[in-house]
């Protein structure tokens, strides 16, 4: 955990210099590094390997025991920070509460304690009065933008 912290650190005081905001970092049992971070525009390749090729350097002789990589969240791994509520508010996204149900809508507005959507309304009048709905996130398990192909 002290390398974790170590690598957060770093991360997170080169953040505003760099132009991303973490998401995540994660460390597996077999020593890979998987670093997760954004930027409100969607982080691109160049920023992702800037930001391995700093760590890398940072960290000196102990990268030669760990593998790295730097990507962004992906669009398959639920929402984590303030700035990714921020970055998808007005886009379609599916809650899945402590209580294993799931929620879907659009959402319109999110704080530090809630999230609020408005729910998707099934009817076959033209004018359909919108359903918003407002969720604690103390009762939130995970949130994810929905993947639409349409």
């Amino acid at each position: 955990m002290v390398m974790k912290a170590k690598i957060e650190a770093w991360l997170e005081n080169k953040s505003a210099e760099m132009g991303f905001f973490l998401v995540e970092v994660e460390i597996s049992k077999k020593n890979e590094i998987s670093v997760f971070i954004d930027t409100e525009q969607g982080i691109g390749i160049q920023e992702c390997t800037q930001v391995s090729r700093g760590l890398s350097e940072f960290l000196g002789d102990a990268m030669e025991k760990y593998s790295l990589e730097v990507s962004s969240p992906g669009l398959d791994r639920p929402l984590k920070v303030a700035a990714q509520f921020a970055k998808n508010l007005g886009k379609n996204i599916e809650i899945e509460l402590k209580d294993n149900s799931i929620v879907a809508g659009k959402m319109t507005a999110v704080t530090s304690k809630d999230i609020t959507i408005e729910e998707k309304t099934k009817s076959k009048k033209k004018e359909v009065e919108p359903i918003f709905k407002t969720f604690s996130f103390s009762e939130v398990k995970e949130v994810k933008v929905s993947i639409s192909f349409k």
